[in-house]
């Protein structure tokens, strides 16, 4: 999976139904004491970090992809599904313009995936069936 660094510009806050159910658009741990979905995650394999603060389910993230020469693309970021599994669609990746000396080419970022959470495990696979393992 492409190494992806996203930064959100606030924490947004939860609302929750009084059925007991997750409201559409809402953020809740998978289970007592569980990390959150949308919470800061590490890489197991190296340093890398990827943070989902303040997103929400079936809501569009802005999400930043800052290549190591400085070139940096905008995308959507959007999970689909639950708190513990579903999809995500990472799309309309531009460019920002002056951010580096040329696009890198930010609409090969496009690309769709899953996403499941267990035992405060994320992984990431995206649409070659490449996964990635956050803890």
């Amino acid at each position: 999976m492409k190494r992806l660094m996203l930064v959100v510009p606030s924490l947004l806050l939860m609302a929750c139904g009084g059925s007991g159910e997750p409201v559409l658009g809402t953020s809740i741990s998978t289970d007592e004491g569980g990390k959150e979905l949308f919470s800061k995650w590490e890489n197991r394999a190296d340093d890398e970090s990827l943070d989902l603060t303040g997103g929400r389910l079936n809501t569009r993230l802005n999400f930043y992809i800052t290549e190591a020469e400085g070139a940096t693309c905008y995308c959507d970021l959007t999970f689909l599904g639950d708190v513990e599994s579903g999809s995500y669609v990472l799309n309309q990746c531009t460019y920002i313009e002056n951010s580096s000396d040329a696009d890198p080419g930010c609409n090969n970022y496009n690309h769709a995936g899953t996403y499941d959470l267990s035992n405060s495990i994320l992984t990431m696979c995206d649409d070659a069936e490449e996964c990635t393992e956050y803890e």
